[in-house]
């Protein structure tokens, strides 16, 4: 990945000496994080250069494009893609499950399995949190992951005022006056950089302020059953990292609708207005996909100047595609419009 921050971390080099062999694995293939406190493996170029490594592959078809030209670009020839995915027995909730057994998976079953999920989380959040979204009839629009600079979390700061808003008040957003969209927002993970911490001081800041008391949570961790619990009571999965730097990206195979950047896996499944939104950043703008690899990948003024590009395009699709779902959803809670549990039904059928 073109990212140090999301390489793996270890508190044990010879643990993992032991489990994959002492002959693939250098001391080299490390550096020391004072930070945080472990050991950052950085193996690819190590790997790629063993004669007995004969197939590189690239955790999504972008991301191995993105290999081909900014990692390894002299091994490839060996590059392929190979899109990461989740396990459905461990990300699907019982209410779910039940209806795969009954043979009866229908866009109602699977909202009112997604009703039974939030209230679960709720109970969740009471118990670790102290805090509850006080309506649960509101939509939940949820983004669990570590908070890192290229994941873009900040980009919510500028909006979140008009995501828990009232949609019968205006709201001042960068770009001017919107309605609010009446939905609760659950935003959660660990800052594994100087930016992801400072986003987490601001997300704490904000949770009991009588703006977003009961309407946003912020959980300071992760973990198998917060994302099992996140991911099954969201009505809408939120992801958006910077262009052509997320490798994959599997929280959103773990939800029904989704939210992304067109990057990385969401870019090969989701179908704007089918089974959720795609952000496409790039559309339109002049730059193309091999220029934004490389310049991000130089880094310096112009990978600068187009991260701030990329932010304020990013901010504003996000509020775009925000106030089209909820827009969708509220026209079936209120109105009876078939369109929201249609696509939960294309949603659950594309992922499997």
């Amino acid at each position: 990945t073109p990212e140090s921050a999301a390489l793996p971390i270890f508190d044990d080099i010879d643990w993992l000496r032991t489990f994959v062999g002492e002959d693939m694995i250098s001391f080299d293939m490390f550096g020391w994080d004072d930070e945080i406190g472990k050991y950052v493996l950085n193996a690819i170029v190590y790997l790629a250069d063993d004669p007995r490594t004969k197939i590189i592959n690239g955790v999504a078809q972008e991301h191995a494009e993105v290999t081909k030209l900014a990692i390894l670009p002299r091994h490839r020839r060996k590059i392929i893609g190979i899109t990461n995915a989740s396990d459905l027995a461990l990300w699907t909730s019982p209410e779910i499950r039940q209806l795969e057994e009954q043979g009866q998976v229908t866009g109602q079953g699977l909202f009112d399995a997604g009703r039974e999920s939030k209230k679960r989380l709720n109970l969740y959040l009471a118990r670790t949190t102290g805090r509850v979204f006080e309506d649960l009839n509101r939509p939940l629009v949820g983004l669990v992951r570590r908070l890192v600079f290229y994941k873009e979390q900040r980009i919510l700061f500028g909006i979140m005022e008009g995501i828990v808003g009232s949609r019968h008040k205006t709201f001042t957003l960068p770009w001017g006056l919107c309605n609010g969209l009446g939905a609760n927002l659950l935003v959660g993970g660990v800052g594994r950089d100087d930016a992801g911490r400072a986003w987490v001081a601001g997300f704490k800041a904000l949770v009991d302020t009588p703006e977003f008391k009961g309407k946003f949570i912020f959980v300071d961790g992760t973990g198998t059953q917060f994302m099992q619990l996140a991911t099954q009571g969201s009505d809408i999965w939120v992801s958006m990292p910077r262009s052509t730097r997320e490798a994959c990206g599997t929280s959103d195979q773990r939800a029904l609708i989704n939210i992304a950047t067109k990057t990385g896996g969401p870019m090969e499944y989701i179908q704007t207005g089918v089974n959720g939104w795609l952000m496409d950043v790039l559309a339109d703008t002049g730059h193309s996909f091999e220029e934004v690899v490389l310049t991000l990948n130089r880094g310096g003024e112009p990978a600068d100047n187009l991260i701030s590009f990329i932010h304020r395009r990013l901010q504003m699709l996000l509020w775009q595609s925000l106030t089209e779902a909820v827009d969708v959803y509220y026209a079936y809670a209120d109105q009876g419009s078939s369109r929201w549990l249609d696509m939960m039904e294309a949603a659950y059928r594309i992922k499997h």
